[in-house]
């Protein structure tokens, strides 16, 4: 059934190409199904963007630290990241300017991740620290 709907307009948008006029109704009949497509699109978008959450990576540090980041969902309008060392604390970061990678600091704690590999600095002691 499908298939015959689908040749008819095939076969409709043919028999109008040549006729203006009939081209504009067969259009106009069309709006209807338009706007269906691009209520459809914004749907799964809204869909997937509601799936789209934080994003979590577990790392070990060179000084035997070990640490989960959460970063804050895609789009949101200033990013954090939510460490929780394996002691239990938990320390959260605003996202800060960066030349490369990804920087988030407050008060002396710096994390900077660059692809696989991060640096952690606390109390002016640095390590580096990988996802495992």
């Amino acid at each position: 059934m499908k298939f015959e709907a689908c040749r008819r307009a095939q076969q409709r948008c043919h028999d109008v190409a040549g006729d203006p006029a009939a081209r504009n109704d067969w259009m106009n009949e069309m709006v209807p199904f338009r706007y269906l497509l691009r209520l459809a699109g914004a749907l799964a978008i809204l869909a997937f963007a509601g799936q789209a959450g934080a994003t979590e990576a577990r790392y070990a540090c060179s000084g035997r630290a070990k640490l989960i980041a959460r970063f804050s969902p895609p789009g949101v309008r200033t990013g954090t990241v939510a460490l929780t060392f394996a002691t239990g604390e938990t320390i959260s970061l605003p996202q800060v300017m960066s030349s490369d990678g990804g920087r988030y600091a407050d008060k002396g704690v710096e994390f900077w991740i660059k692809g696989t590999k991060a640096t952690l600095t606390r109390e002016g002691s640095s390590e580096t620290c990988a996802t495992k």
